[in-house]
């Protein structure tokens, strides 16, 4: 497996945005981990529906990273992982996957007790505190949509937090 990409997206597939990562990387696989959709076999059916086609989508639990590495490992496949959380994507990193780009985070929506990093992200304080463990252990991260658009590198975020 050859991860181009981590990236934190609370809707994780989601159309044009997904189609345009997806395109920009030749990505012919997505992991998402997230327990509550790999639980629900309707959220599971939901979100194979908007994978796009040729694609190959792998929803795991969390606790379940060695076995989608072990599924995955030797592919050459360009791959996507996917999380809601920050939180989350910090145990991916713990598990010891590794991606070319870094770590995208994208859009996240505003809630209660939030911090806007961009007009599209918002995290709680405990995202920010995971961001800062990701970033010492030198991943490179970064808020961006899309390919295309405006980019701010963890230096532009470490001014905001």
């Amino acid at each position: 497996m050859k991860v181009k990409l981590m990236r934190t997206d609370d809707r994780l597939i989601h159309g044009q945005v997904m189609v345009r990562w997806v395109s920009s990387l030749n990505v012919k696989a997505i992991v998402i981990f997230d327990d509550e959709i790999a639980n629900d076999p309707m959220l599971s059916s939901i979100f194979e529906l908007a994978c796009p086609a040729g694609v190959k989508l792998y929803i795991s639990k969390l606790s379940d990273a060695d076995g989608i590495k072990t599924k995955v490992e030797g592919k050459q496949d360009n791959t996507l992982i996917l999380s809601r959380s920050p939180r989350v994507m910090e145990k991916v990193i713990e598990a010891g996957f590794v991606s070319d780009l870094g770590y995208n985070i994208g859009p996240m929506s505003n809630k209660p007790h939030t911090t806007k990093l961009a007009s599209f992200c918002y995290l709680l304080d405990d995202e920010i505190e995971a961001l800062k463990r990701i970033n010492e252990k030198g991943i490179d991260i970064f808020v961006q949509t899309v390919p295309d658009a405006e980019k701010l590198t963890w230096d532009d975020i470490i001014k905001i937090i």
